[in-house]
Formats: structure tokens, sequence, C-alpha cells
């Protein structure tokens, strides 16, 4: 990742899939946003794992989306800290954490893991 003036460069390994399948673990109640969403932390797993497996990665920002079936799902069911649900997700990048970070760095060239959240987009089943 650099800077100037007017942009920001980054380099990312290409994926093959926009989306991907796994289980998440809530580690905390949902929070409500703005537009009537929620948001969670949650560790992800990958799909079919079992409770004993380690996860892929920790603390990941959810994103159920407004008048969703997702969001139907979660908030009917009263899911928070310890549920599991399988979903598929949809990686966005956090511009602003981006930002954040390359005003710190003083546009500096610098290597660190792309900050991420998951757009929930489908409940598979739950866990």
């Amino acid at each position: 990742m650099s800077a100037n003036a007017s942009a920001i460069t980054l380099n990312a390994k290409k994926t093959g899939y926009n989306y991907t399948q796994f289980r998440m673990e809530l580690k905390g109640a949902p929070a409500k946003l703005k537009d009537d969403g929620r948001a969670v932390l949650a560790d992800v797993f990958e799909a079919g794992s079992r409770e004993s497996e380690e996860p892929v990665a920790e603390n990941v920002r959810m994103i159920f989306v407004p008048n969703t079936a997702p969001l139907q799902q979660l908030v009917s069911r009263g899911l928070g800290e310890g549920d599991s649900l399988n979903v598929i997700g949809i990686p966005r990048i956090n511009l602003d954490a981006i930002f954040t970070f390359v005003n710190a760095s003083s546009g500096k060239t610098a290597n660190r893991k792309l900050p991420y959240e998951m757009i929930i987009v489908a409940v598979t089943g739950s866990h």
C-alpha cells in the first residue's frame, strides 16, 4: 500500500471468487446500524467445521443488510454470543480503515492485511 496527495495504491492477491461459504461464530450481540441492518463481530471457520476446530480468522465484522432473509433469521432467532451460522458472504474492503492507516503512515509504502468485513448474503443452515 502506498499513497501520494491524490491516490492510494493497493496491491493484493487475486482470489477465484467474490463470495465464500463459511461457518461464523458470533462474538457478541448484533448491533443495530443506522439503516436498520445489523453488525456483529464473529470468528470465521471452514464450512462444515466442528466446534473444536481453530478459526480461519478472528473478530471479523459481519454485516446483515436490511430487509434480507439473513437479517430476518438473525433477529427472529435472537442470535448472540456463541451462536453459529453457516453462511455465504461477500468480502468488502473497509476503505475508511485504509484511509486512516495511510494517514498514520504519512503516505509511506507499507505492508499489512487489508481490513475487510463480510456482507452476509445467505444463511445455508445453522450449526
